[in-house]
């Protein structure tokens, strides 16, 4: 049961917070030094040039061994020797009979938290739309692949505001996408999100959707994806905030088109730049959202992050904005 004074909604997402706080080992990286020098030499296209870097590198951190080959065979496969993909499918396919032997293990393969990996935001934000407030946000989200085939994301957010002793925003946002790559570009996905937003005119908002991905390209410096396909969306309109009462059953069901792309970029060593956006094409409303985000790092566990986001609904209910912007500036921890 949720402790006195607190919204069953709220109590909840702090139990995934609470979750994800449990201390976990850190994703395996590439250590900076080594991307930077093997990064210069790729650009060169030389093999003999990159092959002394390459050496190089190894020879300076033995201990990552197999995150530096799978780097460099990521920049350009071309550029390594044949002993080097010999080493690098061994280790591939080491890893499937390791992950053979985890999938013994039964329900604790699935659940276990040290094969997650996943990252904590923690800051502050300035929204304009059916609130404007500067807020405090906390986001998880969780990674993990199961094999060659299989992705699974999790996002879970917050944003929480208060003007003097009012609450004047509250919202939990939340998505499960699964990816299954049989192919080499093409993939299928499951994607699920709910949104609770008392200002927004609903009280809350669920989507399921289904449908094919394509990845462009997928290497070291960008990556580029499409996806597409159809769902369904369910509306629960709020009779709060200036909205106009609805006789009857306030419950939308609406077929819908998910149109979404994801760009990113290695800009530096340190900063990255991402975009995603998806479009919602549906009989009673159509959304838009845009998500832009940069991230510098600061160490292996840590990192800072500016966001923008921007919201469009075709046909917002009566007395709510159409059209809602959040930026955000916040610490990420990273495990």
């Amino acid at each position: 049961m949720p402790p006195a004074g607190q919204t069953k909604a709220a109590y909840l997402f702090s139990c995934a917070l609470a979750i994800a706080a449990i201390s976990l080992p850190a994703a395996a990286d590439i250590p900076p030094g080594a991307k930077s020098m093997l990064s210069t030499a790729a650009k060169s296209a030389e093999p003999k040039v990159f092959q002394t870097v390459l050496q190089t590198a190894l020879a300076t951190w033995p201990g990552e061994r197999e995150a530096i080959l799978a780097y460099a065979d990521a920049l350009n496969t071309d550029l390594l020797t044949q002993p080097q993909h010999t080493e690098l499918a061994e280790v591939r396919e080491a890893k499937v009979a390791a992950e053979a032997a985890q999938r013994a293990r039964g329900m604790v393969y699935y659940i276990d938290p040290k094969l997650w990996a996943g990252q904590i935001d923690f800051g502050a934000g300035k929204t304009s739309g059916d609130s404007s407030e500067t807020a405090a946000t906390v986001g998880v989200s969780f990674k993990r692949t199961f094999g060659p085939k299989w992705e699974h994301a999790i996002n879970l957010h917050f944003d929480y505001a208060r003007n003097n002793e009012v609450t004047t925003r509250e919202k939990y946002l939340g998505d499960y996408e699964l990816l299954w790559k049989n192919w080499e570009k093409l993939y299928l996905l499951s994607f699920s999100s709910f949104e609770i937003d008392e200002f927004s005119g609903y009280d809350y908002r669920i989507l399921q959707n289904v449908g094919f991905g394509y990845e462009v390209f997928n290497n070291a410096i960008q990556q580029l994806r499409f996806e597409g396909g159809p769902g369904v969306r369910f509306n629960k309109l709020s009779l709060s905030n200036g909205a106009m009462p609805v006789p009857g059953d306030r419950t939308e069901t609406e077929i819908i088109a998910r149109l979404a792309g994801s760009y990113s970029i290695q800009l530096t060593e340190d900063i990255s730049l991402k975009d995603k956006a998806s479009v919602l094409l549906g009989g009673l409303s159509s959304s838009f959202d845009n998500l832009v985000e940069m991230t510098t790092r600061i160490n292996s566990h840590l990192a800072g992050k500016a966001s923008f986001q921007f919201k469009q609904e075709s046909n917002a209910p009566e007395g709510t904005s159409g059209t809602d912007t959040i930026t955000r500036l916040s610490l990420t921890y990273i495990f």
